[in-house]
């Protein structure tokens, strides 16, 4: 779990990742972590777990956390965990500032909830750069998900991307879209949803619901 406030410490914190930590160095699998402490849902669900999940990735992946500031001061902002013996603070400034870049790159929006994007990151090793591949991408509103019973809970969810990583196959080169087929869960995603649902049978509209949850989609610009 790493505090983030811009998209190219992101960048920057792949990049040395690719040449110092991962298993592979031309592709991995990545998220953001988009949960503001005031949310209830983050109380309960993101916080507590949140230094447990930082030592639980390892060198395997990392999830970015945009807000979140190291500071032992609390200067920064309120003091919200004690991640990897480091106290961390959250900034509503550094967290907007992050939303408005992040937006303007992707097609995906905030709905203004606790939110995570599972996605492909690439390192190019002749350029030495590092960069999202946006092109298969997993958004999952995780609050909305919940109340749909589309996953047990949140910590669920992250042990399965961290056990993913940490067994990624050599010859995948589409991790994210190999996670998402993993899940069993890809499906036709877009504005016919609702529609769509409304054709399959009551029975299996339930479980046909929460799939989408988990389908991979381009969210690039």
């Amino acid at each position: 779990m790493i505090p983030t406030v811009t998209y190219e410490s992101v960048l920057e914190t792949l990049g040395t990742a690719f040449r110092t930590r991962y298993s592979r160095d031309d592709v991995n699998i990545a998220g953001i972590l988009f949960a503001r402490p005031a949310s209830r849902f983050a109380q309960r669900e993101v916080l507590p777990h949140i230094d447990y999940w930082h030592h639980r990735s390892s060198s395997s992946t990392d999830f970015f956390c945009p807000g979140y500031v190291v500071d032992s001061s609390g200067q920064s902002g309120p003091v919200v965990a004690s991640v990897g013996g480091d106290l961390w603070c959250f900034n509503n400034m550094h967290f907007a500032m992050f939303l408005e870049e992040f937006e303007a790159i992707t097609r995906w929006r905030y709905s203004g909830g606790c939110e995570v994007i599972v996605t492909n990151a690439r390192y190019d090793r002749d350029e030495e750069r590092s960069w999202l591949d946006l092109s298969t991408a997993i958004a999952i509103d995780l609050e909305a998900a919940a109340r749909d019973s589309a996953m047990r809970d949140v910590s669920g969810l992250c042990e399965a991307v961290f056990s993913f990583a940490r067994n990624l196959n050599e010859s995948d080169d589409d991790p994210c879209w190999t996670f998402s087929d993993l899940l069993g869960k890809r499906v036709v995603k877009g504005s016919l949803k609702e529609l769509l649902l409304s054709y399959l049978p009551s029975s299996i509209r339930p479980e046909a619901r929460k799939a989408f949850y988990f389908a991979a989609s381009d969210l690039g610009a």
